[in-house]
């Protein structure tokens, strides 16, 4: 009998948003390559858009950025890569030239979901997640030994949600519950993951650990160190990665600058924004261990070793 493409999603343990998207695991061969780990290729805000450059943002420019990375993946014959959100900065057109760009990687590419992803038109933000090509705003992708989350930090945003709507009136009453306790992260740029998605999280690191599995996280917002750029609702989040142990890192573009902090034994790492400068790059070679993270940085990204905690 043959297998329903929704069957074989399900089975790959995918969640579904959208038929036209199809999702990854990863296959033994490709974890192992020289020996017990995984290589990945990371790219964090090319923000994308055919527009003149402001400062320090020079928005053109990221598509050959973003070219130059994956022809070095292609080349490094990566696993998989992760772009940790804000693919394009404005305009629904900006999708099509960037996955032009993408469509030459030979690796799957993985992506969050960014702020300016959704600065596009109202009646088409619900079209964003299948157009970058994601089964859905969060999600699981499976290797052996590891369970990867691809984190949803626009979950509840005033951006991400029509005006009118129950989900924007959430975003605003918690925008405002942020700015009376004074965060500085209690800005319009920022979001929330919501308690629906924080369950999900929970449940995974609990079936990781019944599978004897460890958990990354990616997302486009940082939570720590405290930071103008971090979400909403960093503390749960926070609470959640001390409380699940088989959490290894949390990885996240968003600040441009980049930043770099260790919580609760977890490093929590803030890649540098490709769109910055005219000339330099910055993405990023890792090299997953069950132990640690080998991180080469390329351009304006630093190279570091991160441990993990122990389990």
């Amino acid at each position: 009998m043959r297998t329903s493409r929704r069957t074989w999603l399900k089975n790959t343990g995918c969640a579904v948003a959208a038929a036209s998207v199809s999702c990854h695991r990863i296959s033994a061969s490709e974890f192992i390559g020289q020996g017990p780990s995984l290589k990945i290729g990371i790219v964090a805000d090319p923000q994308y858009a055919d527009i003149p450059t402001l400062g320090t943002r020079h928005y053109r420019q990221s598509v050959r950025k973003l070219s130059d990375a994956v022809e070095h993946f292609n080349e490094q014959r990566v696993g998989m890569a992760v772009n940790l959100g804000d693919l394009i900065d404005r305009d629904w057109a900006s999708f099509e030239v960037m996955k032009g760009v993408l469509n030459k990687a030979k690796q799957p590419f993985h992506h969050v979901l960014g702020n300016h992803d959704f600065e596009v038109q109202e009646a088409r933000i619900r079209e964003v997640p299948e157009r970058v090509g994601i089964p859905s705003k969060y999600y699981r992708v499976s290797a052996p030994g590891w369970r990867f989350l691809f984190l949803d930090t626009n979950d509840v945003s005033l951006y991400a949600a029509e005006n009118g709507s129950d989900e924007r009136r959430e975003a605003e009453r918690l925008l405002q519950e942020a700015r009376a306790q004074k965060l500085p992260q209690a800005q319009s740029w920022n979001g929330a993951i919501g308690s629906k998605q924080l369950a999900w999280v929970r449940e995974e690191c609990d079936q990781a650990k019944i599978s004897g599995e460890r958990v990354l996280l990616f997302a486009h917002h940082p939570i720590y160190p405290d930071n103008s750029h971090n979400l909403w609702n960093a503390s749960a989040l926070k609470e959640l990665i001390a409380e699940q142990k088989v959490i290894a890192a949390w990885m996240n573009g968003h600040n441009h600058a980049g930043n770099y902090g260790v919580w609760e034994e977890v490093p929590m790492i803030t890649f540098k924004g490709m769109v910055e400068t005219e000339s330099s790059n910055a993405y990023a070679l890792l090299t997953l261990e069950r132990d640690g993270l080998d991180i080469e940085g390329i351009g304006r990204e630093p190279s570091r070793r991160v441990a993990f905690r122990n389990v």
